[in-house]
């Protein structure tokens, strides 16, 4: 069952950073307008990225009760 758990944590990580990592080389390819954007958006990944656990967290400790 933790197992799990850890995995689904380390697969939320991933697709965050997937994304984002997607989202530059879009901002790269295109250019003009989009780089604001990813260089706007990949400043937070790190914050991004927690909230997204924290709500992971959240949502799975509410479902127990």
């Amino acid at each position: 069952m933790a197992d799990d758990h850890v995995l689904s944590v380390i697969g939320i990580a991933v697709a965050i950073f997937g994304f984002l990592a997607v989202l530059l080389v879009i901002g790269q390819y295109f250019g003009g307008s989009w780089i604001p954007v990813t260089v706007g958006v990949a400043q937070y990944t790190f914050v991004i990225t927690i909230m997204g656990l924290g709500f992971y967290v959240l949502f799975y400790l509410a479902g127990r009760r």
